[in-house]
């Protein structure tokens, strides 16, 4: 997963002329699409977009065509610092300030101060940069003897070493630009100019991204079989409390299910709420609302978790007015978690409370786990063809459909010791399973992907949180209880 993108926004004046367009127009078009690609950039997770703006060596470009790059850069400097801010935008401007007019200066330092704190992506701008320059620059207050020690004189010492390197308008060269930093970085060629760059360019370039990753993940580990093994025996390990108490739970039902699932989606709740902070979320609201849907589930049905689900929305409204950061956005992603977690989980605890519950809480949740594990060991193993690597770069389509048939003959088999299950009806239950798991598993790779975490939490040490751990039960819960609903 790329998580720093630099670009090498080349073809402004290339783009301007086949249009008839003078140079500067050709540099505005391609300021535009700096803003454009940098919000795909934060909604496909990427934390960190470095973008080349004015080189060292442009200084030689006419004056006329300098004179219009530095006074569009401080119009759009006041005029587009205050929106980036708002939607969580740090900057951060790397080169050498000296030849620039102070009024220009200010600017870049107000525009950092301003965004100093905000989390959600960061903007480095190299302006008036070269990459010898700034290893010039480094050495002259050097006096270490480490890589790391060096780095904290470079022009941006928390910025990670990009992941890519794109350079568009079909040149294939470096042009001085990180030299430091890029050294380990992949290399990506368009060949469109940078006005034409579109966010379908930008994911098909982490796309080839992901790819080579994964060729080079899977040549690094030989046949990956022992790595493989060793892999799997640490996720059953890290999965081992957690079945004893989902055993638990699901044996006994009623109200020490309810309350087990409640403890869950609790704490999913609170690891959602944890990666949007930014956002606000009105937690005690979710919490509450998680707590009246399952409750609804036990003791009532359909109609008293409907009946929850309309209060939601206004009761939410009410606590988002007594908060000290009512947002729009915060009540979004509370409204996110009571959907997505309260819902999956009322509808275990409906499931669980059908007759033959307890054996079809356990078919679901066998079908959900073994699919997830066949998903993961084909896609080890088997997987060429990325699935969705905008989204998650790891998954690959072998990797779903291996998943996929080893969800289906766990459910069937299963139904073969259930004399109450007869095969067609544990064939569609495992086809359903099959379907929803891997939904559930991209939708919050989906949600975890915006809000730039790898894992959801560390419940599970190196293996994720809760959330990493029921994204596709939230979705299985959901299907196999209309399934089974329709059954019996």
């Amino acid at each position: 997963m790329a998580r720093h993108v630099a670009i090498i926004t080349d073809g402004n004046g290339r783009w301007a002329r086949a249009r008839g367009l003078s140079i500067n127009e050709g540099h505005d078009a391609g300021a535009d699409t700096v803003k454009a690609r940098l919000r795909d950039a934060a909604e496909l997770g990427i934390t960190e977009l470095t973008v080349y703006s004015f080189s060292t060596e442009n200084w030689s470009r006419p004056a006329a065509e300098v004179q219009g790059l530095m006074a569009m850069f401080s119009r759009r400097i006041a005029g587009e610092t205050p929106e980036l801010h708002e939607e969580g935008v740090r900057m951060r401007f790397i080169g050498r300030r000296q030849g620039l007019s102070e009024d220009l200066v200010k600017q870049m330092t107000w525009a950092e101060k301003l965004t100093a704190a905000n989390t959600r992506i960061t903007l480095f701008v190299a302006f008036n940069y070269g990459g010898r320059a700034e290893i010039l620059d480094a050495a002259r207050g050097f006096q270490g003897d480490s890589e790391a020690e060096f780095r904290q004189h470079l022009y941006a010492p928390e910025m990670h070493d990009p992941d890519i390197i794109i350079r568009t308008s079909g040149e294939r060269r470096l042009s001085n630009y990180l030299l430091w930093q890029g050294a380990y970085s992949e290399l990506i060629f368009r060949e469109e100019l940078w006005p034409d760059f579109t966010r379908a360019a930008l994911e098909e370039s982490l796309a080839e991204f992901s790819a080579r990753r994964l060729r080079f993940s899977r040549s690094a580990s030989g046949s990956g079989g022992s790595s493989t093994r060793s892999d799997l025996a640490a996720r059953v390990l890290a999965a081992l409390p957690a079945i004893a108490f989902a055993l638990f739970i699901v044996i006994e039902g009623g109200l020490v299910f309810t309350l087990g699932v409640m403890a869950l989606g609790l704490l999913c709740l609170h690891e959602l709420y944890a990666m949007y902070d930014r956002a606000h979320p009105v937690r005690l609201a979710g919490f509450l609302a998680l707590a009246a849907l399952l409750l609804a589930a036990l003791y009532g049905g359909q109609y008293q978790i409907l009946l929850v689900a309309v209060c939601v929305l206004p009761v939410l409204f009410a606590f988002t007015l007594l908060a000290p950061n009512p947002s729009v956005g915060g009540m979004a992603i509370t409204l996110l978690g009571i959907y997505w977690v309260g819902f999956g989980l009322a509808h275990a605890v409906l499931l669980r409370d059908l007759p033959h519950g307890l054996g079809i809480v356990i078919d679901v949740l066998v079908g959900t786990f073994l699919g997830d594990t066949g998903a993961y060991l084909g896609g080890r193993l088997f997987g060429r063809r990325p699935l969705a690597p905008s989204i998650s770069p790891s998954k690959t389509i072998e990797g779903l459909l291996i998943g996929m048939a080893v969800a289906v003959a766990a459910v069937w088999f299963a139904g073969r010791y259930q004399d109450w299950l007869p095969g067609s009806q544990a064939l569609v239950l495992g086809l359903g399973v099959a379907l929803a798991g891997p939904l559930g598993d991209l939708f919050e790779s989906f949600v975890k992907r915006h809000a730039g975490v790898k894992d959801a939490g560390r419940v599970f040490g190196a293996h994720g949180g809760a959330l990493d751990r029921l994204d596709a039960v939230l979705f299985t819960a959901v299907v196999g209880y209309y399934i089974w609903s329709a059954y019996v």
